[in-house]
């Protein structure tokens, strides 16, 4: 063989193992993977994009068939067990783009699918290897469609076995904001001298409920609500997408996975603009919002800081008020340590730094239009904790978290865990204020929570000793009645906040005691429930 023909084979797999490596990417469609966690807790994984069933239909079960589309190499070793394979393909004919098929055994509460096939933009075609006969739910999505659970039986004594998926597209409906005197709404703040600038990165958004949402909507902590069905895209993302343009009269699309009367209504984070009712096909709708409206939203937050351990005013420090989807410097305070921030109402995280000092991590809830005056906010020199971890299961990833446990300087103030990553050398350590403090790790379903006071410890590494944790099974509700979850422990402190839909049970290990789950509905109404969990699974059903 030529030396030609030897670089022509090297250059051939190299291409490959590209695309191989390209079709593996976690962020793939298939993997189910999604950006549902805000603050203040992360879970390591994340359910899969709600779906509607299908009814079982039987199987194709093909004992002869055509030959596979990429054919094995002679020098590859033969794969055992049953070939799932078929088409996926868009009920308008239209190609898809970002598809992908996944797939679990039935009834798993697996958030992260055993098996996984990605689409590709310019094939409708899928293939699973190596089954076993048994029950099995096939989960299809697609940019713009709805995604689909299918359940499904691998017959035995059969090598292979075709399914074929058909996606319905989605509703789009395209939206206008403009003012009472018809214009871009946009374009109206943009032109309002310091209103833009005032609301830093909140902007005015769109959901679509069931019915009219509460005003305001309680606990959003990003840019946007989680609450409600779909996905809203302005003319921005659109534009970032790589998606077709619209008429500059239309602020821009939202994405309904449902074909029944909806409310459509403009958001300031949690304040409600405006809200209209919408029939199943209607193709746009136009939205009423005055300059006065989003003004009258805006939060002011008054302070001072102080310095934690002699209480001099700091006269260099910054202040700012993030959300879950923002990191910002803030703004220098004045020559008397104090300052007046505006922002949009919600929750934000309260970052106060200076040269070597900061404050503790608080969480302020702001309402539309509050003005709120902290008073004096003390900044505290920190300290590394370094962590000894032990009755870490096998297998297991760490992480972990710490939060004070010292009193608020302001009612208003609510304490937030901080997360840590392992060091370039896998040491664990917290960084913590000085007092009382606790620190939360998690492996797998084992869980540990310890308190401690900063003045009290030595120089050693903090003990932490894993004990089995209380496992909740999260049931949650079919898409239409999508749900956003909050979970809170007794002293008020948030430990995990969920933007449903979700239509795949999952798994969350908290410390064993007493917790408030509360349960947004689509129609607004806010469902509180008392949970008492113990070692072992506990189930919480939002059926």
């Amino acid at each position: 063989m030529t030396r030609l023909a030897w670089i022509a084979i090297a250059v051939v797999e190299a291409v490959l193992i590209v695309v191989l490596a390209l079709a593996l990417r976690p962020e793939h469609p298939a993997m189910g993977g999604a950006d549902r966690m805000t603050d203040p807790v992360v879970p390591p994984d994340s359910p899969p994009l709600a779906a509607p069933r299908e009814p079982a239909p039987p199987p194709v079960a093909e004992t002869e068939s055509t030959a596979p589309a990429v054919t094995p190499s002679r020098d590859a070793p033969a794969i055992q067990g049953v070939l799932l394979f078929g088409a996926l393909t868009s009920r308008t004919g239209n190609r898809l783009k970002q598809a992908g098929v996944g797939l679990r055994h039935f009834g798993s509460s697996d958030t992260v699918f055993p098996f996984r096939a990605p689409v590709g933009d310019y094939s409708n075609e899928y293939a699973i290897p190596g089954l076993s006969p048994g029950r099995y739910e096939l989960i299809a999505s697609a940019s713009g469609h709805r995604p689909t659970i299918i359940e499904m039986e691998i017959p035995p004594d059969v090598d292979r076995v075709r399914r074929d998926i058909v996606l319905a597209a989605n509703w789009d409906l395209r939206v206008s904001l403009v003012t009472p005197d018809g214009v871009p709404l946009r374009d109206a703040v943009q032109a309002s001298e310091g209103l833009q600038a005032s609301l830093g990165l909140a902007h005015v958004s769109v959901i679509a409920t069931l019915t009219p949402p509460p005003n305001p909507i309680p606990a959003v902590s990003g840019h946007e609500p989680d609450l409600g069905l779909g996905q809203w895209i302005d003319s921005f993302e659109r534009q970032n997408r790589g998606l077709p343009g619209l008429p500059k009269r239309y602020a821009g699309t939202h994405s309904l996975p449902v074909d029944v009367p909806l409310h459509i209504s403009a958001v300031l984070r949690s304040a409600v603009l405006a809200s209209e009712r919408v029939e199943p096909g209607q193709e746009e709708l136009r939205l009423v919002v005055g300059v006065d409206d989003v003004a009258r939203s805006r939060c002011r937050v008054r302070l001072r800081v102080i310095d934690g351990a002699s209480g001099a005013v700091v006269t260099e420090a910054r202040v700012a008020l993030n959300t879950t989807q923002s990191v910002g410097a803030g703004d220098a305070v004045d020559g008397d340590g104090r300052i007046e921030l505006t922002a949009g109402p919600g929750v934000h995280r309260l970052d106060v730094l200076a040269a070597s000092t900061r404050s503790s991590a608080w969480n302020l809830d702001l309402a539309p239009g509050a003005v709120v005056d902290l008073g004096d906010v003390p900044l505290h020199e920190y300290r590394w904790i370094a962590l000894r971890i032990e009755g870490v299961p096998e297998g297991a990833r760490v992480s972990y978290l710490a939060k004070s446990l010292e009193a608020p300087p302001h009612p208003a103030l609510r304490a937030r865990w901080s997360y840590f990553v392992p060091g370039p050398d896998g040491a664990m350590a917290v960084q913590v204020a000085p007092g009382r403090a606790s620190v939360r790790v998690t492996a797998g379903t084992a869980i540990a929570v310890v308190d401690f006071d900063t003045r009290r410890l030595g120089d050693a590494p903090l003990a932490v000793t894993l004990a089995p944790g209380a496992v909740l099974h999260v049931l949650p509700p079919p898409l239409e009645r999508g749900v956003t979850l909050l979970i809170t422990e007794e002293s008020g402190t948030a430990v995990a906040r969920f933007g449903m839909p979700s239509a795949t049970p999952y798994d969350l290990t908290l410390p064993i005691g007493r917790y408030d789950a509360a349960i947004t509905r689509p129609d607004g109404s806010v469902e509180h429930r008392t949970l008492v969990l113990g070692t072992g699974k506990n189930e919480l059903d939002l059926r």
